[in-house]
């Protein structure tokens, strides 16, 4: 098991940096990405339950939010390394195997997704660290976003516990 969540951030941005050497636009080192989802995490903080084991498995999914579907980590890996909450959470978080975007984030998996308050928080975090970079960098990716945000996110992940973060979106996207 992890000894402290700064081990977990550590270890994380080691996997995606160096280990997979992973880019996040191309020249940016993936833990920029990393850093943009904790800053909204702390930004929104208040909102999620802190009791001790939420609260680790939380900021360790923060961090590792991406390491299924991009850093070839297992589930096991993530039980093994930082417990059944954070994988869980991670797990949820990993897009479907799919052909397209729309393949990897068919209604099926928001509905799974949805099934987890935790899972929804950390999802939500980095998808408002997406927007915030597109449109910071002028990305076509803002369209993309604002589409699946109005026709997917909106729909199967709203909840009244995250209403700020869901306003938050709604005022990035002008809605």
């Amino acid at each position: 098991m992890f000894k402290s969540i700064k081990d977990a951030k550590q270890y994380f941005y080691n996997l995606h940096d160096v280990v997979c050497n992973q880019k996040y636009n191309k020249t940016l080192p993936y833990s920029f990405h990393l850093e943009m989802v904790e800053t909204q995490a702390m930004k929104f903080q208040h909102l999620i339950y802190v009791d001790d084991p939420y609260h680790s498995a939380t900021w360790v999914a923060i961090y590792g939010h991406d390491s299924i579907e991009d850093a070839r980590l297992t589930y096991n890996d993530i039980k093994t390394m930082y417990g059944e909450l954070a994988a869980e959470v991670i797990y949820l978080c990993t897009e479907n195997k799919g052909r397209t975007r729309a393949d990897r984030k068919d209604d099926s998996w928001y509905k799974e997704l949805a099934t987890n308050d935790i899972a929804i928080f950390v999802k939500l975090c980095d998808i408002i660290a997406n927007v915030k970079f597109s449109l910071l960098t002028n990305s076509s990716m803002y369209e993309k976003y604002r589409s699946e945000y109005k026709q997917k996110v909106r729909e199967h992940l709203y909840c009244l516990e995250y209403k700020e973060m869901f306003t938050y979106l709604d005022k990035l996207f002008e809605l």
